[in-house]
């Protein structure tokens, strides 16, 4: 019974500590630099909102008489978990 009670409270103690950090990036632009510098390696920012949306496309000028275009495309990644055979 006792490895019972010791093995329920290592797993759960497992599970609510490997949650993953996801900020909104309307929360991570209210944060100051020394907030920005403590963040885990594992920090994830996400648009979950939609707000980056609106510079999808394709953006031309000229600066210096230079002509620039720059073409914003949205990706989406995503883990799979890799088989081996």
């Amino acid at each position: 019974m006792k490895y019972i009670i010791i093995f329920i409270s290592v797993f759960t103690l497992s599970i609510t500590a490997c949650k993953a950090q996801i900020i909104t990036i309307e929360d991570f632009s209210t944060y100051s630099d020394s907030q920005k510098e403590k963040m885990s390696d594992g920090t994830y920012i996400k648009d979950v909102n939609g707000v980056l949306n609106k510079f999808i496309g394709t953006w031309k000028g000229i600066y210096n008489s230079n002509n620039y275009e720059f073409k914003i495309i949205k990706k989406n990644y995503s883990w799979r978990r890799i088989k081996s055979r």
